[in-house]
């Protein structure tokens, strides 16, 4: 319980007042299949899955608000999507052995993270890079 105008523990990891962004349905998507937010989070796979959350969230209509995984689930089930890549690199840190560059590319971000009641909330990190053109 948030008393005395201290912020909870998610507030805090959020980093952010969800009033002061736009909307999820305000950003708009290149277009999912292909790659959504080009250029927004340093690798095609990590737009991809972010990219798709954020359909999803635009399709839920609540804001940036908390998910559940079941939801998110079965918004990937309902839209034909393998749910394998649903958190590529939204999560935390994750290796790439791909890329002959990768000592040159900044560390992975924290774009989510999960709640101790299982839900999964937005940093600041993943709202400004989805608004960014």
């Amino acid at each position: 319980m948030v008393t005395d105008n201290k912020k909870s523990i998610y507030e805090v990891l959020m980093g952010f007042n969800r009033g002061e962004y736009p909307s999820p349905n305000e950003i708009k998507l290149m277009g999912v299949a292909s790659d959504p937010l080009a250029g927004r989070f340093g690798k095609c796979e990590v737009e991809m899955a972010a990219g798709k959350l954020l359909s999803f969230l635009q399709h839920r209509n609540k804001g940036w608000e908390e998910f559940t995984i079941s939801d998110l689930f079965a918004y990937y089930k309902s839209k034909g999507w393998n749910p394998d890549m649903m958190f590529f690199g939204l999560l935390g840190p994750w290796f790439d052995d791909g890329m002959s560059t990768m000592d040159f590319r900044d560390t992975a971000n924290v774009y989510l993270v999960v709640g101790d009641n299982g839900k999964y909330y937005f940093t600041d990190k993943f709202v400004t890079n989805s608004m960014r053109k």
